[in-house]
């Protein structure tokens, strides 16, 4: 997501919008629900169609860069932010790293991301789990490098946590776990929780748009997701990289997620004037060398 995007979100009224931590998640709210367009934009410039994953009544849009693999080699498994698709530049980088080195990358799209099905609005953080290791499980071999990207850092701890037995390694950027309730939820005054109770969402645009809300369920669901307890029973090599200027998740949290972490292998980078995007060419660059650390 670039800053000459965010520059071009709609100017947001409510009140909600006047804190302003809470503010920087409701754009990311705003591109998602422009996924359509975005996909009509790549589908009519030329890029290349994504494969399909058929889950139930669902499809998962994904692609599978570098090589196939031999049994028992690496890979690289991307589980991307909240909003984002696989399609942005972190995720693109990797994809080309691994085509350059011979890595098998599998990246993908969640429920209502990207050129996944569904809405946006429908998804709540259990669903885009689920996405996660049905992808884990069709399209991955053996054990693997989890990368995940803000939101998809909690996704991929909550995947580690389970099937420890699957992951040879973390590469977090920029990780959320636990952002609905640490940097939405307690970002709302309490009377927008009162209405968002009561009434099942919260506006984030103009109160007669319904496009733009955050449902109460997607609040509440993710409660069964949070990481909890002052360590994580994790054994396996943990990379992290935050930007020291980003807005969006501070990177003070990624400090006190080494703490929790088990593993005795755990290594933070702070990047100076990164942001949460982490998309700067030299930060692409340290996500490609931690990368070649962890294999």
């Amino acid at each position: 997501m670039s800053i000459a995007v965010l520059a071009h979100a709609p100017t947001w009224s409510c009140d909600i919008c006047k804190h302003e931590k809470v503010a920087k998640w409701l754009k990311l709210f705003y591109f998602a629900a422009h996924r359509t367009l975005k996909v009509f934009t790549m589908v009519e410039s030329g890029f290349p169609a994504a494969r399909i994953l058929p889950r139930d009544d669902e499809h998962i849009a994904y692609y599978i860069d570098g090589t196939e693999g031999e049994s028992g080699s690496l890979e690289v498994l991307w589980c991307g932010g909240f909003g984002s698709d696989m399609t942005g530049e972190k995720a693109s980088s990797i994809a080309r790293w691994g085509q350059d080195r011979g890595i098998r990358v599998v990246r993908f799209d969640y429920f209502g991301h990207g050129q996944s099905s569904g809405e946006f609005k429908d998804g709540t953080l259990g669903h885009w789990k689920e996405d996660a290791a049905f992808v884990q499980d069709n399209l991955t071999q053996g054990r693997h490098i989890l990368v995940g990207s803000s939101m998809g850092g909690w996704i991929s701890l909550l995947l580690t946590l389970e099937r420890p037995e699957r992951v040879a390694g973390l590469l977090l950027l920029a990780p959320a776990p636990n952002f609905t309730e640490r940097l939405l939820w307690n970002g709302f005054t309490e009377e927008q929780k009162r209405k968002c109770r009561k009434q099942g969402f919260l506006h984030l645009g103009e109160e007669d748009d319904d496009e733009y809300v955050v449902t109460y369920r997607q609040i509440e669901e993710a409660r069964n997701h949070l990481l909890q307890g002052s360590t994580l029973p994790i054994d396996c090599p943990v990379r992290i990289i935050h930007g020291a200027s980003d807005d969006v998740v501070p990177w003070q949290h990624s400090l006190e997620l080494v703490n929790r972490i088990g593993s005795s292998d755990v290594a933070v980078t702070i990047v100076k004037n990164a942001d949460h995007r982490l998309s700067e060419p030299n930060v692409l660059v340290r996500i490609q060398k931690t990368l070649e650390e962890l294999l």
